[in-house]
């Protein structure tokens, strides 16, 4: 029995260092191709071995102000928005444990019914870019929240 279990037990582990290998090549490769120079992308494609190295795409990343930019939104509507989901969120909770509250049944009903049948992802997306609300601050934070209330 237990030479069985040694044979299951490596066969378990060398499938589990496949799968990690398979997961883990593809970042070591964006890692070398980002160390590559344009050149040796251009005439040798992508290459665990590029022939030329350099630094100048990390140069262009952190030398220009969009990706500054880019990291500010996401913090802000990050914390923006984790502190308006975790309000909306505990403020229904709230009322939905209250047994005996006035009209509990149906904010349970529209709560469930709205989380059991959405209005699905292309009409909610239409609504949001015809209101011209999704390239905005408000609608980065509250598309989301909104979604997460829609889909509880």
């Amino acid at each position: 029995m237990a030479a069985k279990e040694k044979r299951h037990d490596f066969f378990m582990h060398f499938v589990m260092v496949v799968i990690s290998v398979i997961c883990i090549l593809p970042l070591i490769l964006l890692v070398i191709v980002s160390l590559s120079s344009e050149e040796s992308l251009v005439t040798n494609g992508y290459s665990f071995f590029p022939t030329g190295w350099s630094i100048d795409a990390y140069k262009y990343l952190f030398y220009s102000a969009t990706i500054y930019k880019a990291y500010g939104m996401s913090i802000f509507v990050t914390i923006v928005g984790t502190i308006m989901a975790l309000c909306v969120n505990t403020l229904l909770a709230y009322t939905l444990s209250i047994r005996n509250l006035p009209g509990r049944r149906i904010l349970n009903f529209i709560v469930f019914f709205t989380m059991l049948f959405s209005g699905g992802l292309v009409p909610s997306y239409m609504m949001w870019t015809q209101m011209f609300l999704l390239k905005t601050r408000f609608g980065r934070i509250c598309c989301p929240i909104w979604w997460q209330m829609v889909s509880m």
